[in-house]
């Protein structure tokens, strides 16, 4: 019995429409998990964080140039500043470079064995996956692994003190006399 050309549209439809979805959750699922990762390292590990969001910043900032250098950076719309991370995650292993990051910072604060392997292991797909899929696979390794990682090593450089709070000297008390 063939299914009815209405039904197999249905299906059609549903298939795309999960897909959108699941497209979407895919886009906005790991930002929680990284925000709620930077705050646990800001709370318990600061000097792991500042050197995560400095890798951060010049792991973008050294993408963005050395994919500009190759013509390769997508322009949406007229506002740089709206689409500046939209148009940087559309860059093949740039977000694979963030997870790989952001995974560094995780293993150089966890003592767990399991946990580094884990996290490690993670990390590492998300790369073998950027590099396997982009269009160019030496431009999708430098973005994935090349440039956070020498973003990572030139975060050490940045010096980091941490800033102790003295409490407040409490007045003299008065001798009464």
């Amino acid at each position: 019995m063939n299914p009815s050309p209405s039904a197999s549209d249905g299906w059609t439809a549903l298939g795309q429409d999960a897909a959108h979805a699941l497209d979407r959750i895919h886009a906005v699922a790991p930002w929680p998990l990284m925000a709620v990762t930077l705050l646990w390292l800001a709370n318990r590990h600061p000097a792991v964080y500042v050197r995560v969001a400095v890798a951060l910043l010049l792991s973008s900032a050294a993408g963005l140039a050395l994919s500009a250098s190759m013509g390769r950076v997508p322009v949406r719309g007229t506002s740089p500043a709206r689409d500046y991370l939209a148009d940087y995650f559309a860059l093949p292993g740039a977000g694979a470079g963030w997870y790989l990051l952001t995974a560094l910072a995780v293993v150089a604060a966890v003592p767990a064995a399991w946990a580094r392997i884990a996290v490690a292991a993670v990390a590492a797909s998300s790369v073998a996956a950027a590099v396997a899929t982009a269009d160019d696979p030496v431009a999708g390794f430098l973005l994935a692994a090349g440039v956070p990682v020498l973003a990572w090593l030139t975060a050490r450089l940045v010096p980091y003190r941490r800033r102790v709070r003295r409490a407040p000297e409490a007045a003299p008390l008065r001798q009464a006399g």
